[in-house]
């Protein structure tokens, strides 16, 4: 999910990864699963 959001792109990658792990932590889970990746591409694109 995080790497066909960012087209692969190395920095992008690393930078949506990093916005998961907040979602993840919100959440009480250990372990970033699709919602938090889906939570952090969708937080990116209203950036954005």
């Amino acid at each position: 999910m995080i790497h066909t959001g960012r087209r692969g792109y190395p920095r992008a990658i690393n930078s949506l990864a990093v916005r998961a792990l907040p979602a993840t932590f919100i959440t009480g889970k250990t372990i970033v699963d699709e919602s938090a990746a889906r939570t952090a591409v969708s937080e990116l694109i209203a950036a954005e």
